[in-house]
């Protein structure tokens, strides 16, 4: 029983040395890499931007919307994407919605998007103006404010805002509203001129 506790120790002190020797050698490959990674940023921020840029969202299994634009960037802090010269194009219903701005920010995390510097929509035959959009895709609604104007057939409608709801395809004007007759029109009663 001596001999094989001797051996056992003689195997013991091998391995240990060999494993020694082995560290000797290892160590001098591991340490420049651990100096690299001690190296590494620990809190990493990346800036996202991109050209040719379509996102798109659905809603029980039917597209809702399309949006392209020439370029986008990425807020990773606010987790939204800032956008050059958006194209929108909403499909509710059989009457496409399409609007178009200079710049906007989407943020499909809220689903929610603001485009502004002037904004275009065309829904049918009917023309939207106004300065800034507001969606809010959880209730399927649009605000369209400064200096707001719908056209339709010859008549204007102005207001500071109007709601546009994407369900009905409902515009409702708001906080003080003018109408422009260019038809013959009489702009107080909607009566034909005489």
């Amino acid at each position: 029983m001596g001999k094989k506790f001797a051996i056992f120790l003689i195997v013991c002190a091998v391995g240990a040395g060999v494993g020694m020797w082995g560290w000797s050698v290892l160590k001098k490959q591991i340490q420049p890499v651990a100096e690299i990674i001690d190296q590494l940023p620990t809190d990493v921020h990346v800036d996202v931007s991109a050209k040719g840029v379509t996102l798109s969202q659905g809603e029980d299994g039917k597209q809702l919307w399309t949006l392209t634009a020439k370029s986008a960037g990425y807020d990773q802090e606010n987790g939204s994407a800032t956008l050059v010269d958006p194209i929108i194009e909403y499909n509710a219903d059989e009457q496409p919605l399409r609007i178009t701005a200079p710049n906007g920010t989407v943020s499909q995390a809220q689903n929610t998007m603001t485009l502004d510097s002037g904004v275009i929509a065309h829904y049918g035959d009917v023309k939207i103006t106004g300065q800034r959009l507001d969606y809010n895709g959880k209730i399927h609604q649009i605000v369209i404010s400064g200096d707001a104007h719908v056209r339709r057939e010859g008549v204007t409608i102005k207001a500071p805002k109007f709601v546009f709801n994407l369900n009905t395809g409902e515009i409702l004007a708001l906080d003080g509203v003018r109408l422009d007759a260019e038809n013959g029109l009489n702009a107080d009663t909607g009566e034909e001129k005489k």
